[in-house]
């Protein structure tokens, strides 16, 4: 007797695993709910996000973008902002759940994330992408 461990829910695996789309995003915050997940891991995507992104897309000083309704800035703030709510849930219902991203992604930047970061979620030990809020 042990724990059930779940499928990897993962855009390359299926279509229908992806943080963008609001029916999967409430799918996940049911189960978080229900106490159905114990632990959630998010990734948002990397590529807007990302320092070495050229051009840039977005910067510390503007987190939502220089252009937020551009396609790839509007995908990339719509999935780091459930990531982040998914982990708020998380901690709400005492799941555990991290977020992985890049060492220096501003997706630290968001008010949320420093949100989160103030109410107790604190960074991952031993995470070799940086300082990933975990709650545990």
């Amino acid at each position: 007797a042990g724990l059930i461990v779940g499928p990897v829910l993962d855009l390359t695996f299926s279509r229908h695993c992806d943080l963008f789309s609001e029916r999967f995003f409430l799918w996940l915050t049911w189960m978080l709910e229900e106490g159905r997940l114990l632990v959630v891991g998010t990734e948002p995507p990397c590529t807007t996000w990302t320092t070495a992104r050229q051009p840039a897309l977005r910067s510390s000083r503007m987190p939502y973008g220089f252009d937020p309704r551009g396609t790839a800035t509007h995908v990339g703030n719509v999935c780091a902002l459930r990531s982040v709510a998914l982990l708020f849930v998380a901690l709400s219902v005492g799941a555990a759940a991290f977020m992985e991203y890049p060492r220096r992604s501003m997706v630290r930047s968001l008010p949320p994330f420093e949100q989160l970061l103030a109410i107790g979620a604190g960074p991952a030990h031993g995470d070799a992408s940086g300082e990933a809020p975990s709650v545990e």
